[in-house]
């Protein structure tokens, strides 16, 4: 993996970070870059905005261009991107993960190194299941970039970027060669987190996306807005929500210590919020006396607006079935609510956001504090792959199959 003039990289998906990860590893002298687009019109858009632009224009700070790539092949077909791909990045929602992994999986080679970027909650039971036990796994805690597509195809903003991307791998002696490939790719320092179990319970979307959007819930769900109006969606925490997404991670932090307890398994990366905030934005952050000013104060996040659907009378109102739910909330907050339960670790915060955003996507993840049958279905908890007490939890971590042998009734 040292010699990029025999490095094929394949990035997967079409949104706002495929836009910025696929000209941007074409830049790097000699990769040979694809980009699998398999949803709707995306691929043939790709193909149109390329060819008519010259490829896709980053853009960075104050509107500066740091150049136009495009990359070598762009298809809706697994088959004419996936073969020869020594890496393969999937940027998409978590939601998309298991049927592109289906897409991709005959065409992978047996050394083949895939993992997601970000990878969500349980990114590596879904995985495994799915990719056989010779596939290097690895999955980041973030995405690297705070970015938008201006036009799709030709031009992509990046509005800030994270100091630091934490990274795990499966099997986890894998992640000092993943993480150095992927620092040279991205530009970005990577920090090797021991295993995906820290990635799952470390990553901070769970816990800032839906308990933001529970914050808005509580303090006004039936607020309307002129488009003027709509609020930015990080600098609207205030003490109260700072005060929930503090509960949430301290949650998050007691479950990953009784782990490193019971298991022996490293736990140290998941950290309270506001220190990861202090790490991966300490450029951007005028005012850290506290977690609420962390977050008004933070200019990467500026301009990012609360999620919106039209209303009556050219008003908007909040979108509770946003991916800022529909996302962290099955493949995130489920996923650690199922890992808490084999550590016998309370989590009433979590418990509470979980309850109230099932009532918004219409499916009952939890019911006195277990996880619903219907709702495992639909997330990536480890009790949907047959992982049923900490030992399996660990066999798979490690980088162990899943046997599927009983499907938990939990």
């Amino acid at each position: 993996m040292s010699d990029d003039e025999s490095l094929k990289v394949v990035v997967c998906g079409g949104g706002n970070g495929a836009h910025v990860l696929a000209p941007l590893l074409k830049s790097r002298t000699g990769v040979k870059v694809g980009l699998f687009a398999p949803y709707g019109e995306e691929a043939s858009l790709f193909r149109r905005g390329i060819e008519e632009a010259g490829g896709i224009l980053i853009r960075g700070r104050g509107d500066r261009p740091l150049g136009r790539y495009a990359p070598d092949v762009v298809s809706s077909r697994a088959e004419d991107v996936i073969p020869g791909a020594r890496l393969v990045i999937v940027v998409s929602p978590a939601f998309a993960h298991e049927p592109l992994l289906r897409q991709i999986a005959p065409y992978l080679a047996p050394d083949s190194i895939v993992g997601a970027i970000p990878s969500r909650g349980g990114f590596e039971y879904m995985a495994r299941d799915l990719l056989g036990p010779d596939i290097t796994l690895f999955g980041a805690q973030t995405l690297p970039w705070a970015c938008r597509t201006v036009e799709f195809g030709r031009e992509v903003r990046i509005l800030g970027q994270k100091r630091v991307l934490g990274l795990a791998t499966s099997p986890p002696s894998q992640v000092g060669e993943v993480a150095f490939l992927l620092s040279r790719l991205l530009g970005v320092e990577v920090c090797q987190i021991p295993n995906m179990l820290a990635v799952t319970l470390g990553n901070v979307g769970q816990v800032i996306h839906p308990g933001i959007m529970y914050s808005l819930w509580r303090r006004d769900r039936n607020a309307l807005y002129a488009p003027h109006e709509v609020l930015d969606f990080y600098a609207s925490v205030d003490e109260d929500t700072a005060y929930h997404l503090a509960a949430m991670s301290d949650e998050l932090v007691s479950v990953a210590r009784a782990l490193q307890a019971e298991t022996g398994l490293e736990m140290n990366h998941v950290r309270p919020i506001k220190d990861w905030l202090l790490e991966s934005y300490s450029q951007d952050i005028s005012d850290s006396s506290s977690l609420a000013r962390c977050f008004q104060t933070n200019s990467a996040y500026r301009g990012l607006k609360v999620p919106t659907v039209p209303a009556e009378d050219g008003k908007l109102r909040l979108d509770f079935q946003s991916r800022y739910v529909s996302e962290d909330v099955p493949f995130g907050l489920v996923v650690s609510k199922g890992i808490a339960l084999l550590t016998g670790t309370p989590t009433p915060a979590i418990d509470r956001v979980i309850r109230v955003s099932s009532s918004w996507l219409g499916v009952e993840f939890l019911k006195k504090g277990r996880l619903k049958l219907e709702g495992l279905h639909q997330s990536r908890a480890p009790q949907r792959y047959g992982i049923n007490d900490l030992k399996q939890l660990v066999s798979v971590t490690e980088g162990g199959m899943i046997t599927r042998e009983v499907l938990a009734r939990v």
